[in-house]
């Protein structure tokens, strides 16, 4: 306790001789895989899996005075692991984003080779804007804590380049976003040159 008492004492010298709030800006990476099993006899795929606001903020683990600015979708990625008694060499994979105030559709037709187990993540590179902007959107909801429904991913599609053969695989759906936000830290003036929270909000 005593050395606690010391080290309160030694970062608060410094403000003696004059402290004020400052804002600080930071980061976060939001990197989360989302795995759906399919297992398609006559090839063709319909499944889903949820985006939780809890989980999404969980992961970030953002301070409770964190002030979002911006949130990015960095990249969006696939892949298929096959699974034994998988007869479809490949599946063709769209994929679109469900919640309250509907559907956006995120990519259409992403060809994905179903050739093993350690197989390496496909960008998707033509996403559709409507599709990435829902998800935006929904992810600065649930850390901005404006929202308490999950979201729906949705894949839907058939085996290809020969329909209706029998896919047995787990589709994993990867998701990088990054989170811009600010705080205010009381700071020494003469230390820190930042921009005045102060000013700013008024506080």
């Amino acid at each position: 306790m005593k050395k606690i008492l010391i080290g309160v004492l030694l970062l608060a010298l410094p403000c003696l001789m004059g402290c004020e709030k400052q804002r600080f800006h930071y980061t976060a990476v939001f990197d989360s895989t989302y795995p759906l099993p399919v297992d398609a006899p006559n090839g063709v795929i319909a499944v889903e899996t949820y985006i939780s606001p809890g989980a999404v903020r969980d992961l970030l683990d953002l301070p409770s005075d964190a002030t979002i600015e911006a949130v990015e979708i960095e990249d969006l990625s696939i892949r298929a692991v096959v699974l034994p008694g998988n007869v479809a060499s490949a599946v063709s994979v769209s994929g679109s984003l469900h919640d309250l105030d509907g559907r956006g559709q995120v990519w259409n037709n992403q060809i994905i080779p179903l050739v093993g187990v350690n197989v390496p993540y496909i960008g998707l590179n033509a996403l559709l804007e409507e599709g990435v902007a829902k998800l935006r959107s929904k992810l600065k909801a649930y850390v901005e804590q404006l929202s308490t429904f999950d979201a729906m991913l949705k894949l839907e599609g058939n085996s290809s380049p020969t329909a209706g053969q029998r896919i047995n695989a787990r589709i994993d759906v990867k998701i990088r976003a990054t989170v811009k936000y600010w705080r205010c830290l009381r700071v020494p003036r003469e230390v820190f040159n930042g921009q005045s929270c102060d000013k700013v909000t008024g506080d």
